[in-house]
């Protein structure tokens, strides 16, 4: 049922959306990690710049 919720909420940009496995760079400075011990298909995106990083969680 959550499927098809979310699958109909998304059909507007579905030609504008990727899915990836594992790490990926979404930009410089930008890499999406899986977090495979939380939700399936979680993802922690990490920020660098500098020598320094944030990560963004949710």
């Amino acid at each position: 049922m959550l499927e098809t919720i979310v699958r109909g909420l998304l059909a507007p940009v579905e030609d504008r959306l990727a899915t990836f496995d594992g790490q990926f760079d979404l930009a410089p400075g930008i890499r999406a990690r899986p977090a495979p011990r939380h939700t399936p298909g979680s993802t922690v995106f990490v920020i660098g710049d500098r020598g320094e990083r944030a990560l963004l969680l949710g």
